[in-house]
């Protein structure tokens, strides 16, 4: 037998003059056997601390950037994060069934229709406001109809001031340059709105217009200062749909990592390199989060997908879907990164 041992673990050491023993052999390679598992296991483990660290930075870095775009803090340009915190006029692809509207992306069963102001006998205003409306439905703002009288003759063109105003908050100004109306003449024009404006269920909304001089007045409604007209609205509605984005040029990498912050209904994401097929995300978990930017109590749902890309030009497709008793939800933002 042997008749010394290594200092660290006890594995035999034998001189010239000892005997051999099969089992002094068998314990020293089971000793080696259970060092290394436990290596094994102990570098596995560091592995996933390392990779939950990793996780836990890019969170942190799409919170960050998304923070950049909601408060013009500026944080540099990361090319391994794609993000949309739905306030831009970014390009973007909507499905006809989503709408964008005050910072979120939302999806609505119900569609808003065109709104009536009935012309009443308060027809010789020089300005005026409709009277206020909650939105029934979601749908886009587009345009206005209204009449206007003037006691003198055009010789060139007149701008009237306008707004709409949502929630407390005039989301749209502009002038609308009103030519060939003849003296003593009442005729009615449209306001084409150099932008939709989306509307939600809830939504409260007025449209207010200003004469241009005293010489002209606006038709009204039958309370005093009220104005009367049409406001155009496209509605939008569906149980699902779709928005998408085309990134031309993205580095290689080894996986994704996703986060979507939504009010109610359910997500998913995909994404495209470009001449491959659609990879769908997997779910990693939902937790409870606020976003940032009007501090909404929301859920927010995690998605990964551990395969390696080459560099290339991708498409980004977020999917929100409606439950089945639900009648609405909202998007407030998203984030993938490339790591």
């Amino acid at each position: 037998m042997a008749s010394g041992y290594t200092a660290n673990y006890g594995l035999c050491q034998w001189q010239p003059e000892d005997k051999f023993l099969r089992e002094e052999f068998n314990q020293d390679n089971e000793k080696i056997d259970a060092a290394l598992k436990a290596a094994e296991d102990e570098a596995a483990a560091e592995s996933g601390r390392l990779r939950i660290r990793l996780e836990e930075t890019n969170y942190n870095l799409c919170n960050l950037l998304l923070q950049s775009d909601y408060e013009g803090k500026y944080t540099g340009y990361k090319r391994a994060l794609i993000f949309d915190g739905f306030l831009t006029d970014m390009d973007r692809e909507l499905s006809a069934s989503v709408l964008m509207c005050g910072g979120s992306l939302v999806l609505g069963q119900t569609g808003q229709a065109n709104v009536n102001y009935p012309y009443g006998s308060q027809s010789t205003r020089t300005s005026g406001v409709t009277e206020s409306k909650t939105a029934e439905g979601t749908g886009y703002a587009t345009g206005f109809t209204f009449q206007v009288y003037t006691d003198v003759s055009m010789s060139g063109t007149e701008y009237m001031p306008y707004r709409l105003n949502r929630n407390g908050e005039d989301v749209l100004t502009g002038q609308y340059a009103l030519s060939g109306l003849g003296r003593d003449q009442t005729k009615e024009f449209k306001i084409t709105f150099p932008k939709a404006v989306g509307l939600r269920k809830g939504d409260v909304f007025t449209f207010t217009l200003e004469a241009p001089s005293t010489h002209f007045w606006i038709t009204g409604g039958d309370r005093s200062g009220s104005l009367a007209g049409t406001l155009y609205v496209t509605p939008v509605s569906g149980s699902s749909g779709t928005v998408s984005q085309t990134q031309p040029s993205l580095p290689a990498c080894d996986g994704l990592r996703a986060w979507v912050r939504h009010q109610r209904g359910s997500v998913s994401l995909s994404v495209q390199r470009d001449g491959e097929e659609p990879q769908s995300l997997t779910p990693d978990g939902q937790k409870s989060a606020v976003e940032p930017l009007n501090h909404k109590a929301c859920t927010e749902s995690s998605f990964r997908l551990d395969r390696s890309f080459t560099e290339g030009q991708f498409r980004i497709t977020l999917t929100v879907t409606l439950g089945g008793s639900e009648h609405e939800m909202e998007v407030f933002d998203y984030g993938i990164l490339w790591i």
